[in-house]
C-alpha cells in the first residue's frame, strides 16, 4: 500500500508542477505578439484535456484495488508522458 501511496503522491506532485509551468507560459503568452497568444490559446485547450485525462488516472489509482493498481500505473504514466512531452513542446514553441 505504501507503494501505490508514494506513487499517487509522486504523481500528484509531477501534475502540481506542470501546473505551475502553465501558469508561467500563460503569463508569458499574455506579454507576446497576437500570433504566439493565438498558438497559445489553441496548444491549452489540448492541453487541458492532457490533464484532464491524468488528474482522472490519479484519482482511478487512488481508487483501485491493490491488485488492479498496476494496470491504472501504466495508464497514469502515459498520460503523465503526454502531458509533460505537450507542455514541454508547447514551451518550447513560444519560446521563439
Amino acid at each position: 500500500m505504501t507503494d501505490k501511496k508514494e506513487y499517487i503522491d509522486k504523481a500528484q506532485k509531477q501534475l502540481d508542477e506542470l501546473d505551475r509551468e502553465l501558469d508561467q507560459i500563460d503569463l508569458k503568452a499574455e506579454k507576446a505578439n497576437e500570433s504566439i497568444r493565438h498558438e497559445w490559446e489553441r496548444r491549452k485547450l489540448e492541453l487541458k484535456e492532457k490533464r484532464r485525462e491524468m488528474e482522472d488516472k490519479i484519482e482511478k489509482a487512488r481508487d483501485a484495488a491493490d491488485d488492479a493498481f498496476e494496470d491504472i500505473k501504466k495508464g497514469l504514466d502515459q498520460a503523465w508522458t503526454s502531458f509533460a512531452d505537450g507542455v514541454r513542446n508547447v514551451r518550447d514553441s513560444l519560446k521563439g
